[in-house]
């Protein structure tokens, strides 16, 4: 009982700081039945008084090849899900560069993408107090710190006045990104 109790408040932390949850639940619960299993099984590999001291010491011998076994399944679950993790949260958005205060305007707009497809430079340059991020299908992704100065420099060395296409590539969160790139798309 103690041990389901374990895993509800491993769970509930892990939901707490927002990790996917298709990869960690599917590995507590492997976790969860190879503990339970092998709790069972030291039962069931106890000395007992039916059994003469050689068949004992070979049912305790498969209790640890069983217990070996599933902690050597239960590394290789982890180490797949840390794959998968990993790989599950960079993504490459295309849109439109926009400052976070106009960007409220175009997404109540019936195409918002066409709005900020509108969106000049000398706007984007006069708003940077707000931050910056991109308007891509319908929704509006906002810029870390470095998302920010990447922009401003982006900013600082485009001819564009108004289209102003980028290519961003980083880790989503929510509605916010943490940018590792930003190019000018055409």
């Amino acid at each position: 009982m103690s041990e389901k109790l374990d895993v509800s408040a491993r769970m509930n932390r892990l939901y707490q700081i927002q990790i996917p949850t298709r990869i960690i639940v599917p590995y507590f619960e492997v976790l969860r039945i190879v503990l339970a299993d092998s709790a069972l099984s030291e039962c069931d590999s106890s000395p007992s008084l039916k059994f003469s001291a050689g068949e004992s010491k070979q049912k305790g011998s498969n209790f640890m090849q069983r217990v070996v076994r599933r902690m050597a399944l239960a590394l290789m679950v982890t180490i797949v899900a840390g794959v998968a993790f990993a790989r599950d949260n960079k993504v490459t958005l295309n849109g439109y560069l926009m400052d976070k205060m106009c960007s409220a305007k175009a997404l109540k707009s019936d195409d918002p993408t066409a709005s900020a497809k509108k969106h000049t430079k000398e706007c984007a340059e006069a708003c940077t107090s707000g931050g910056f991020g991109v308007v891509t299908d319908k929704k509006f992704y906002l810029f870390d710190a470095k998302g920010n100065e990447l922009t401003e420099a982006l900013l600082k060395a485009t001819k564009k006045s108004d289209a102003l296409a980028i290519q961003v590539t980083g880790t989503v969160d929510g509605d916010k990104i943490h940018v590792d790139s930003i190019t000018e798309a055409e």
